[in-house]
């Protein structure tokens, strides 16, 4: 964390082999992702302590706009859009995607009332070619 005021960085406790940070939109949370074994974690930052969680193999984790929950969608071919509780750790299955074969696994999200957002692929059949010239 770097602090504005003091010009300084420190480690959050217990962060280490955590990845891919999300801080909460009401600043009371941290959501990170476990490098082994793709486990939620939330820190809060009331009580200074990390919380594991019971969703797993998560892909995008977006906070919803009143902090209520994280939204994500499960890695490999699980195919689905889920969320969790950050009071309580409860996970919902929001949309189950096995049927939408095309959609891209690198992005998707929430919109600003929640609604789930996801990115279709429907691929490229256009090559370009660019060529550079020094001056």
């Amino acid at each position: 964390m770097f602090d504005l005021k003091n010009r300084t960085i420190t480690d959050l406790p217990g962060s280490q082999g955590l990845w891919t940070a999300r801080w909460s939109p009401d600043g009371k949370y941290l959501s990170a992702t476990a490098i082994e074994g793709g486990r939620l974690m939330i820190y809060d930052f009331k009580t200074r302590e990390w919380r594991s969680t019971q969703a797993t193999t998560i892909s995008n984790p977006t906070w919803s706009a009143d902090s209520k929950y994280i939204y994500y969608d499960l890695e490999q071919n699980l195919r689905a859009l889920c969320r969790i509780s950050a009071a309580d750790g409860h996970v919902d299955e929001v949309v189950n995607l096995a049927g939408y074969p095309l959609l891209s696994w690198w992005w998707s999200g929430v919109a600003p009332d929640n609604s789930p957002l996801v990115l279709r692929n429907l691929g490229s059949s256009e090559v370009y070619s660019l060529t550079l010239e020094s001056r």
